[in-house]
């Protein structure tokens, strides 16, 4: 039951990561751990060139993002088929009453799991898009010694203290996600327990 239970989060996390990549490019929005920060060294850049430059950054972006969902798409495909061969191995436990009540427990983990998932998402692409509202995609006045000092960076021999932000929080805690909602229509039958 422990690796069908690991085989369900998987297969729940690469289900959302295809939605939300789907609904991204759709919107034509880039989520921020795949926007690409590189830029020329100019003391001043002209509009036009900046414009420019935002596109190629764009593009190249949009490439990645259609390379994790083709990605994505094909760990599904395999997870499904690992599944199967889980289900058909437990095919006469299915009547032991200790299966049914770890099959149940199973159902509420991954209802949980599934509402946690979409929160995040839903979290995320609204910051992402807020980005976007703000004009706030591509970071062209950032220093690049600050990447250093927001993460506890002393100079010398110091090393960067980790994966936390300039408020100290950690970056795990700064996910966000779809709703329900948002995700009306969307067949997340496939990714329940009991398939």
């Amino acid at each position: 039951m422990a690796k069908s239970k690991n085989l369900l989060r998987r297969r729940l996390n690469v289900f959302w990561n295809v939605i939300c990549l789907e609904e991204y490019m759709t919107c034509r929005i880039i989520p921020r751990g795949l926007r690409v920060q590189i830029f020329p060294s100019f003391e001043e850049t002209p509009t036009e060139f900046k414009t420019q430059w935002e596109q190629v950054l764009h593009e190249c972006s949009c490439k990645l993002m259609l390379l994790l969902k083709k990605h994505n798409l094909e760990e599904l495909e395999s997870i499904k088929l690992q599944q199967k061969q889980i289900c058909d191995q437990l095919k006469e436990y299915e009547l032991n009453e200790e299966f049914k009540r770890l099959d149940n427990d199973l159902k509420t983990f991954m209802e949980n799991l599934n509402i946690e998932i979409m929160q995040v998402k839903k979290r995320k692409f609204e910051r992402d898009t807020h980005d976007y509202d703000n004009q706030n995609v591509y970071l062209w006045n950032k220093k690049k010694y600050t990447a250093f000092r927001n993460r506890g960076y002393r100079g010398g021999n110091a090393k960067p203290s980790g994966s936390h932000n300039a408020k100290g929080t950690s970056r795990q805690s700064e996910r966000d996600s779809y709703s329900e909602s948002d995700m009306s229509g969307r067949d997340v039958a496939d990714c329940s327990p009991a398939n």
